[in-house]
């Protein structure tokens, strides 16, 4: 079976989509595809981290703030879709730049097309959405057009975890609640404003009975900054680089940090979780969250004050009821079990023939 992923990251939007298609396609190759990826990459930071991984990747170069289009895009990934030969017989695309029109231009170099998207009201022509955010994205009109109804892959159950979280999530289902004692601290896979020193340092200050366990991805260009909260906040701070999320995240009871694929680890395991956006597409989805009892949302990052941000982050700490159901919902709600259901339905699909 031939995979092929349309993935970008970047400084702006980070890392996460990333990290879950490579989620996604260390599944798939377990089943014995062969998969392929597409970025577009002027640097080629993020092709060396994806080769790194053992997948052959296809860098498309097109300047993301000067002149990027849709069809710019596609007639580049068409090129190299139609130059392997053959028609692929799976497509996945994660990316918020594209849409309908994008896919309706490289369907047909796919027996599937699976989209992943957690941005509400954007209209996609594919055969399988998969919207951990639980919106209705899929335009109906399309669907009908191909003669064929679209699979909706909908909510946490379907989030793109590593099995280290369905391992953990296991050995939780029994924990019995407790009061808060640590922090986990993580804004991103890059956060060039450093909101990491900024929050953790306002919690460590006010907050000396808590410990925070701070993560940073290999792109966190403000090492020196945790080194020196380290030492100022000697016990109660403790920071880690590129490690693998689940271990430092079951140490702990509560989280502080940006919403993302993180979001859905998180209540995987069980972390109370507190949010500060740095998107405007962060907000709607993180309103709904907290309306669902599955988080806090502080506000937006750039804007919070100190004192407006630990007023907040006190009244989050002191709901002992609020923190007990967030862990409750979070959980009840991701199992970890995500990606053996989506390569579930991608080979259900692809039984079925797989509109040509």
């Amino acid at each position: 079976m031939k995979v092929v992923i349309r993935v970008d990251g970047s400084r702006a939007i980070g890392t996460g989509h990333i990290v879950r298609c490579l989620t996604l396609a260390k599944a798939l190759r377990s089943k014995a595809a062969q998969v392929s990826f597409i970025v577009n990459d002027m640097e080629n930071r993020w092709a060396r981290w994806i080769s790194s991984a053992g997948y052959k990747v296809h860098r498309i170069l097109i300047n993301p703030v000067a002149n990027f289009s849709w069809k710019r895009d596609a007639d580049q990934t068409l090129c190299f879709l139609e130059r392997q030969g053959s028609l692929w017989d799976v497509l996945i695309v994660d990316h918020y730049g594209l849409d309908q029109k994008w896919e309706r231009a490289v369907r047909y170099s796919t027996r599937v097309l699976l989209v992943i998207d957690d941005i509400c009201g954007r209209y996609h022509d594919c055969d399988i959405l998969l919207n951990t955010s639980d919106y209705r994205t899929i335009s109906q009109r399309s669907s009908r057009r191909r003669g064929t109804s679209p699979i909706l892959l909908r909510g946490g159950a379907y989030a793109l975890l590593e099995t280290d979280f369905l391992k953990g999530h296991n050995r939780l289902k029994e924990k019995e609640d407790r009061p808060p004692n640590t922090v986990h601290v993580f804004f991103g896979g890059v956060d060039d404003p450093n909101y990491t020193e900024r929050f953790s340092r306002w919690v460590a200050t006010s907050f000396p009975n808590l410990k925070l366990q701070i993560v940073v991805s290999r792109w966190y260009p403000h090492i020196r900054s945790l080194t020196r909260l380290k030492k100022d906040f000697r016990g109660s701070v403790n920071w880690a680089r590129n490690v693998k999320m689940a271990l430092p995240m079951a140490k702990c009871d509560l989280a502080l940090g940006t919403p993302g694929a993180t979001t859905w680890e998180r209540a995987c395991l069980g972390l109370a979780p507190a949010y500060v956006s740095v998107a405007e597409n962060q907000k709607p989805i993180l309103r709904r969250l907290q309306n669902d009892g599955l988080c806090s949302y502080l506000g937006e990052a750039g804007k919070l004050t100190e004192d407006v941000f630990l007023k907040r982050f006190s009244a989050f700490l002191s709901d002992q009821c609020g923190l007990t159901r967030m862990r409750r919902n979070g959980m009840s709600m991701v199992d970890g079990d995500g990606v053996r259901r989506v390569v579930e339905t991608v080979f259900a699909r692809l039984r079925e023939g797989g509109p040509r």
